[in-house]
């Protein structure tokens, strides 16, 4: 079984409680319901329940859910994006 690394980093500085500094966030930085929520301008309780309808890839913490940014951006490129063509879902082709 692999074993999770959580790295704490403040999200308003980008260091963590060591001092050390961090670059930009990595694919395996993993965010909470509340910043998801925030990234995707969603309610916390929306995001939520995506969660526990298995709808979005997460995973538990004693309680607390977590995502992986690199799930989340997975997930989010394969949703069905409505169709933005103005002339009734043509291409213009015959």
């Amino acid at each position: 079984m692999p074993l999770l690394a959580v790295h704490a980093v403040d999200c308003t500085t980008g260091s963590s409680p060591d001092g050390a500094e961090h670059g930009a966030p990595t694919s395996d930085e993993v965010l909470t319901i509340k910043e998801v929520a925030t990234r995707l301008e969603l309610a916390e309780e929306t995001v939520d329940a995506t969660v526990q309808a298995s709808k979005l890839p997460a995973f538990k913490i004693p309680g607390q859910w977590r995502i992986e940014r690199g799930e989340l951006s997975r997930w989010l490129h394969a949703q069905p994006r409505a169709n933005r063509n103005t002339d009734g879902g043509h291409d213009g082709q015959q």
